[in-house]
């Protein structure tokens, strides 16, 4: 008669060692209920470790689109390189783009800038060096100052220049042309709307940049005629769209915020249909 052997101990399948009492077999922690892993987290044995990082995220915003800021609230920068550090650098650099004016030079220009623009200092809107290279440039930017006071008079200047200190740069005949070309596109909008733009939008005092923002807002809401707002026609009926388009910033100038970031996203400008479909607003 053939002696009965007892087969070898398996859990799940898996041969377990001889050597093991199958009595005193525990089940590790992956196997246990979420009741028994639970007690056993509370009682000190945690399945992972906290550990100390470094990182240069000091903030995360999003604007109202959800796109990640990226400026000096968000990003901490390396203890030695200071707003002094950054501004040392940007005189270097510009005083070799221009060799007509030096180091010492750039300093007293600064100064002297200050006392001009008190609004255009370094930040999210005007870098080191565009603050340095219009110091560089300092007679000129004087001139296109008082061209801007001169074509609109109701608005802080300084701030203006502030949001977009590439206006200063520029040879002040133009600057003039670009205003007044300006006026004329947003005078439908009215004088507060008009003010309202421009104190939050300085990029708009370039023609083209006007002319996009009413091309954009006239797609939306579908002012061009024709089905869908996309009909064709000629000159007067883009000149009418852009004057409905500018009517109606004139009643929400909110408006200029989303028409201009829809216009500057990645996957619209090299998907037209897909910007036709998502971002108009009529029905």
């Amino acid at each position: 008669m053939q002696k009965y052997q007892r087969p070898p101990p398996r859990y799940n399948g898996v041969l377990v060692r001889s050597s093991i009492s199958w009595a005193k077999c525990t089940r590790p922690n992956r196997l246990l209920a979420p009741s028994a892993r639970a007690s056993k987290e509370n009682a000190g044995e945690l399945p992972w470790a906290t550990v100390d990082y470094y990182t240069k995220k000091r903030e995360r915003l999003k604007d109202e689109f959800g796109n990640l800021i990226h400026n000096e609230r968000t990003i901490k920068e390396p203890a030695a390189w200071t707003q002094d550090a950054k501004m040392a650098l940007a005189i270097q650099v510009v005083a070799r783009e221009t060799p007509d004016v030096s180091e010492e030079e750039l300093r007293v220009n600064l100064l002297q800038l200050q006392t001009l623009l008190p609004d255009l200092k370094p930040g999210p809107t005007a870098k080191h060096a565009d603050v340095v290279r219009v110091a560089a440039r300092l007679g000129t930017a004087a001139e296109n100052l008082l061209v801007l006071r001169d074509e609109l008079p109701d608005l802080n200047v300084s701030h203006l220049c502030a949001g977009c200190p590439q206006l200063l740069l520029g040879p002040p005949e133009q600057l003039a042309a670009d205003v007044r070309q300006t006026k004329a596109l947003l005078g439908p909008c009215g004088p507060a709307a008009f003010r309202q733009l421009l104190g939050e939008y300085p990029q708009l005092l370039r023609p083209a940049n006007a002319t996009a923002l009413l091309d954009e807002v006239a797609r939306l809401f579908g002012l061009r005629g024709g089905e869908g707002g996309g009909g064709g026609g000629g000159g007067g009926a883009v000149e009418a769209a852009r004057m409905r388009a500018a009517a109606l910033l004139g009643r929400n100038p909110g408006l200029a915020g989303p028409a201009a970031s829809l216009t500057s996203q990645t996957r619209g400008e090299r998907d037209p249909e897909y910007l036709a479909d998502t971002t108009r607003a009529g029905g």
